[in-house]
């Protein structure tokens, strides 16, 4: 798998860890690993699903008396209405911004995140 490079490093703040995401390059879709205490599912959908400012929008998760906000995604019906956030989202905004494709979206929309 070819590097194409790394993004600026993010901060979780529900985990106070600093990631440094590593953008690399699949030639053919293969099967993908997941760790399932990070990750409910892994799915592939294309960039243009994601870049509609009409899926756009702020995660909240409550934890701990504390309020967590975020950048996030709620997926089509074809995709399960899924609502992409925490770190994937965060990489997925940081990455549409920085490559300057990102839409103006509505930052008043909220997705409540509620974890089992």
């Amino acid at each position: 798998m070819p590097i194409l490079g790394e993004l600026p490093p993010l901060h979780i703040p529900v985990s106070n860890n600093l990631v440094t995401p590593v953008i690399g390059w699949w030639r053919l879709p293969s099967a993908v690993a997941a760790d399932h205490s990070e990750s409910v599912e892994v799915m592939r959908v294309p960039v243009a699903e994601l870049l509609d400012p009409a899926v756009r929008g702020t995660s909240v998760l409550q934890r701990g008396g504390f309020s967590y906000r975020g950048a996030a995604f709620e997926l089509g019906p074809r995709f399960g209405g899924h609502v992409v956030w925490g770190f994937t989202g965060m990489l997925l905004a940081s990455l549409f911004e920085g490559v300057g494709w990102a839409e103006p979206w509505d930052r008043e929309r909220e997705f409540p995140i509620i974890i089992d």
